[in-house]
């Protein structure tokens, strides 16, 4: 159980090319008198603090959490380019400490993280664009802070172990610039196999499961279960549901039973509907076993309303937990391909790695800078979906994880284990791996393990 404090503080707007000019100068030798009089300073003193205030604040700040960051300063600096602007903060048991600061610079001001875990000895930057636009560039994040979790009513996960991180989004919409208040929701759990008596049972958890995840921006969660209190084992099946509210010819689809599991991950037909009871047409159930307790019905539906904060966006749509084709809102409503009763939508963004150049491989010593060819790759993946790989963001392979067996008409469940890949590198002194991937769903990737051959010869 991590500390449940969170640190948010605002930094004076420093120029972060002046800044780490100082620190190449103070490098080289030069004196704090030379630096004062370089960059036209009042004291010796003000020398000192600028070179130190960040350091001291953010070191502050999470000595407070109980983790020892990194020299927040030793990090590329591309990726802060322009002036700092705010720095987060944020730790909770179980997961990363990281560091979330917006900066500017030339095309709007962008969210970077810092992934950090000392006993794995990871310190990561990366850049994290939110999904949208403004104007020609990318989403803009005016304002981030977090706050420490809550489980209230109406909340959709329980976050009480955790900080949440809440941001104060530019974006045009429309044509008009239009700015939300947006949070960060919980990365997904999925199933644990001991967890489950058979393969079967873990994946059908899993598939009802990722119906619940939320990998896009600016989200909306079309989710109205109604609860249901019995189910006859009789033909037809009538199911009781206290103030359904379910119309004669509706589809519903029907999950988390207990007993009478046979009705799980199934669309029925409504009829003869009481108040507080429907028929499923045509499903004799008296070879069922007799329902327990417990039980959800939704409504399937093709049509999504209350999109209006999203007029005229192309946007994600994952329906029933699978990925549905990007949809267009028009009149703040969407219209879907085919019927689904648990349906998010949000703007989509795209998630991309490199990695560094491979200095391995080489019989005589280091293989940085020697002709060399990945031609397969083995990923561990855990809760993965579909994306893409290859040796450069312009020459990308889909790698899918659907079976022959596996139905076109529900979701492909998330993929954990080994994924052996081809992998169509050249021979090339700068050889790289490059993934790739836009769904709205988790991608973990825990390790990966290239093949690859390197000439000797430079």
């Amino acid at each position: 159980m991590g500390a449940a404090v969170t640190g948010d503080l605002r930094v004076p707007l420093l120029d972060a090319h002046r800044y780490e000019k100082l620190l190449r100068r103070r490098a080289l030798g030069e004196s704090t008198e030379q630096l004062r009089r370089a960059f036209g300073l009042k004291t010796r003193k003000q020398v000192r603090d600028m070179i130190s205030h960040r350091k001291r604040r953010f070191l502050d700040v999470c000595r407070t959490l109980g983790v020892e960051p990194p020299e927040p300063t030793s990090r590329p600096s591309t990726l802060t380019r322009g002036q700092v602007e705010q720095i987060l903060c944020r730790y909770a048991g179980g997961e990363s400490a990281k560091t979330i600061a917006p900066d500017f610079n030339i095309s709007g001001r962008r969210v970077r993280n810092l992934t950090y875990r000392r006993n794995q000895d990871v310190v990561g930057w990366a850049r994290q664009v939110l999904g949208g636009a403004f104007g020609a560039g990318d989403a803009v994040v005016e304002s981030i802070t977090a706050i420490p979790g809550n489980d209230a009513a109406g909340q959709v996960r329980d976050s009480t172990e955790r900080n949440e991180v809440w941001v104060i989004v530019e974006r045009t919409i429309d044509g008009a610039t239009k700015r939300y208040i947006e949070f960060f929701e919980g990365a997904f759990e999925g199933t644990i196999l001991h967890d489950f008596a058979t393969e079967a049972a873990r994946g059908a958890r899993l598939l009802l499961d990722q119906q619940d995840t939320y990998y896009s921006d600016s989200l909306l969660t079309l989710d109205d279960p109604k609860t249901i209190s019995g189910a006859t084992q009789a033909d037809p099946v009538v199911v009781t549901a206290t103030a359904h509210g379910f119309s004669n010819g509706d589809t519903v689809r029907i999950a988390r039973v207990v007993g009478m599991t046979e009705l799980n991950g199934n669309a029925y037909t409504v009829a003869n509907k009481t108040a507080n009871t429907f028929e499923l047409s045509s499903v004799d159930g008296t070879g069922f076993t007799a329902y327990v307790s417990g039980g959800e019905a939704r409504l399937e539906v093709t049509s999504v309303t209350g999109l209006g904060h999203l007029e005229g966006e192309t946007f994600k749509v994952l329906a029933d937990g699978k990925v549905h084709p990007d949809a267009t809102v028009s009149g703040g409503a969407v219209t879907l391909d085919y019927k689904a009763s648990v349906v998010q939508v949000g703007l989509g963004y795209t998630h991309r790695f490199q990695s560094l150049k491979n200095v391995a491989g080489a019989a005589a010593g280091t293989g940085l800078g020697r002709v060399k060819r990945i031609h397969e790759l083995v990923l561990v993946l855990l809760d993965a979906a579909a994306f893409r790989q290859g040796p450069a963001f312009d020459n990308l392979k889909d790698v899918e994880f659907l079976e022959a067996d596996d139905s076109m008409d529900t979701a492909t469940a998330l993929f954990t284990g080994e994924k052996f890949i081809p992998f169509d590198g050249g021979y090339e002194r700068d050889a790289r791996i490059v993934i790739e991937g836009d769904a709205p769903l988790p991608f973990t990737v825990l390790a990966i393990a290239p093949s690859l051959k390197t000439q000797d010869g430079v």
